[in-house]
């Protein structure tokens, strides 16, 4: 990678990082972190989350 690209990435997170929410945008709540290294939360096999196209028909 060619060091001005490295600069161009640098600069591209450096504003990504300081941007703010704007003030309509509701407050989401922390995902807590032992979600992430709960054993039980890991073996959960649920899935909660449903698969549609935009060329699917609506369910009945």
């Amino acid at each position: 990678m060619e060091q001005q690209e490295i600069q161009t990435l640098r600069a591209l997170m450096e504003y990504e990082a300081a941007r703010t929410d704007p003030q309509s945008f509701p407050h989401l709540p922390d995902i807590p972190a032992g979600r992430y290294t709960d054993p039980a939360f890991l073996n959960w096999n649920k899935p909660r989350f449903l698969k549609n196209h935009g060329s699917s028909p609506p369910p009945r």
